[in-house]
């Protein structure tokens, strides 16, 4: 499978499923944050990366800044996935299958303004089906906060950073049943 698409479709909502299930939130289908806690106004905004990818951090759209408002906290999901194969080499869309050739999986929970420290950068550019002009931030892995707790779950860790409420977290049953404190 071509690499653009695979990262713009279909492994965006296997990733965003599995960090609902492990951080006990829902999946947002209105506009703002990709996960939300209505119960406790919560939300998470996702980031996942290939760990072989040359790339060393994420990729932000600077619109995504402003989910944080009054109604919710909110937080970054900055999340590392490895595969069992190349993406080349995926013939499939379907989410299952995805799911089973994840290997391992790190989401960092990081305080949402955080990535205020990233500069934005404009990119604009066309194709004769198109054109873009947006304004990202590039999070870089290295400035992550410090992990103050990390939590083995389902295919992965979870890594809380410093200031980062813990308690806003893992609401459900999951983490009492399923996880070990690292």
């Amino acid at each position: 499978m071509d690499s653009r698409r695979f990262n713009g479709y279909p492994m965006p909502q296997v990733n965003h499923l599995w960090a609902a299930k492990v951080l006990g939130m829902e999946l947002n289908n209105n506009k703002g944050p990709d996960l939300i806690n209505a119960s406790n106004d919560v939300g998470v905004e996702l980031k996942f990366m290939l760990s072989n990818r040359s790339s060393n951090g994420w990729t932000v759209q600077n619109h995504q800044l402003r989910y944080k408002n009054n109604n919710f906290t909110c937080y970054w999901g900055l999340g590392i996935y490895n595969l069992d194969r190349n993406v080349k080499e995926i013939d499939t869309e379907d989410k299952d299958r995805l799911e089973g050739m994840v290997v391992k999986r790190e989401i960092y929970i990081v305080n949402y303004n955080w990535m205020n420290q990233f500069a934005p950068s404009r990119t604009s550019g066309g194709t004769g089906r198109s054109k873009w002009n947006y304004v990202f931030r590039y999070a870089k892995f290295k400035s992550l906060p410090r992990i103050v707790e990390s939590y083995e779950v389902d295919k992965g860790i979870v890594h809380i950073t410093r200031g980062v409420r813990e308690e806003d977290f893992f609401m459900s049953r999951y983490l009492t049943e399923n996880s070990t404190l690292y």
